[in-house]
């Protein structure tokens, strides 16, 4: 993917530059080098967020926004599974293993393709809780001025019919905006 958007950066020049790295150092990047920070349902994949905090408070300028979201902790756990009526509908979910310390494996197919190229492929898991997200935050310096979860709505869940079961049950993402001190 670095490739392809470096030879597209060549194409049609837009002054961005691609680097490969770690979030937990973002060695590539001088202290307070920039002014804001994103990422987009990334951090929940580092056995270490509070590193990746650290890292990015330390390449922010100070009042330097970093917003992220991440996949919920609250409800996208180990033991996870949709409760189901006899005709198979979602009616519920049970949370469980929330304070798991261990690494595990989800299996993943994009449903929506149903293409034979819709290849299934594994995701590994870092169990986070919602205090490693918040405390994280804190310990390296930010102050959270923003907390959101969002909901998915109707018109959403005509288009994506697998997204009603969140829209009535739980958050599945966590957006936070956070502010460097």
């Amino acid at each position: 993917m670095i490739a392809a958007a470096r030879a597209s950066e060549l194409a049609e020049p837009l002054g961005i530059l691609y680097e490969v790295g770690s979030f937990t150092r973002l060695e590539s990047w001088e202290d307070a080098s920039f002014d804001a920070a994103v990422s987009t349902m990334a951090l929940m994949d580092s056995p270490d967020f509070a590193a990746a905090a650290r890292a990015t408070h330390r390449v922010l300028r100070r009042g330097g926004g970093f917003w992220f979201s991440v996949l919920h902790p609250c409800f996208i756990t180990p033991g996870t599974k949709w409760l189901r009526d006899a005709r198979g509908r979602e009616t519920g979910l049970t949370i469980a293993d929330y304070f798991a310390e261990r690494t595990y494996v989800e299996d993943w197919r994009f449903k929506a393709a149903q293409t034979d190229s819709a290849e299934p492929f594994r995701v590994p898991r870092f169990s986070q809780r919602l205090e490693d997200y918040v405390n994280g935050l804190c310990a390296a310096g930010f102050r959270i001025t923003r907390i959101a979860e969002p909901r998915p709505t109707a018109a959403q869940c005509s288009t994506h019919p697998w997204l009603a079961r969140w829209r009535r049950h739980a958050a599945l993402v966590l957006l936070i905006a956070a502010t460097k001190a």
